[in-house]
């Protein structure tokens, strides 16, 4: 049992006490994954990079054991003034990454950027995370690792010797991972190695853009297997309700 009985309540925490209850208390280290972003639409790549991710960690470093995941929309206030009138509010991005993992047997979605007053950036959300499982499962030596693309880690300075606070897996193709692994061993950096470990995923999937995804939305055309199904449905039925279509237009004008 756990030092203190967790919020098991939370649809956010019944994938991973559940995956718990199955492994015995010790001190070796149990990791959880973290995806942000706008979301906007989720799709499937989002939800099937936290499997590539599993796969490859457990696989690569014996004795690594990816146990719970989190998918988290980022807060209205950082969509909105990204994408304009394509934003979808936070509510709605949020029902649809439910539906996404719904089914998953170990990602979930979460709430909490969402029902921030303003916007979070992810090294804030990352260490939050990480302290809440903490206070979860303080038996636990659980440790959040926030997955993200090798053009983000780049770009965001979290690729080594960046100093960070927190874990980060590093999903990339296109011969990012050479170039990364270059710049780690200038710096004398190894892979999965610090309190803050750093991973690379080779085989990112090709991208799927949530822009696509809205784009055949206007055009009334199907989503093929870019979308969850339920996923699919709820968006259309949700853009009919707070996208009106307009008259047509008569292509001849009466005498």
């Amino acid at each position: 049992m756990e030092g203190t009985s967790p919020d098991v309540s939370s649809p956010e925490l019944q994938k991973l006490a559940q995956a718990l209850r199955s492994i015995p208390e010790g001190p070796e280290p149990l990791y959880c994954l973290l995806l942000t972003g706008s979301l906007n639409p989720v799709h499937r790549m989002h939800v099937s990079i936290f499997d590539l991710a599993k796969r490859h960690l457990e696989s690569t470093f014996p004795g690594m054991m990816v146990v719970a995941g989190w998918i988290s929309p980022s807060h209205d206030q950082y969509v909105s003034h990204k994408l304009g009138h394509d934003f979808i509010p936070g509510s709605a991005r949020l029902t649809m990454c439910r539906l996404a993992v719904a089914q998953h047997p170990w990602v979930s979605a979460s709430a909490w950027e969402t029902e921030q007053s303003g916007f979070v950036d992810f090294p804030e959300c990352t260490e939050r995370m990480q302290q809440w499982l903490k206070l979860q499962f303080p038996r636990r030596n659980l440790k959040v690792l926030f997955i993200c693309g090798a053009d983000h880690a780049v770009r965001c300075h979290i690729v080594p010797p960046h100093h960070r606070r927190f874990g980060v897996v590093c999903l990339t193709r296109d011969g990012k991972e050479d170039e990364i692994k270059r710049q780690m061993g200038r710096f004398g950096v190894t892979e999965g190695t610090g309190p803050a470990p750093f991973f690379l995923v080779p085989g990112e999937p090709a991208a799927v853009s949530s822009t696509e995804v809205r784009c055949r939305l206007l055009r009334g055309e199907p989503m093929g297997d870019l979308l969850h199904p339920d996923v699919e449905q709820w968006l259309r039925r949700f853009w009919d309700e707070t996208h009106p279509k307009l008259p047509e237009v008569p292509t001849e004008i009466p005498k």
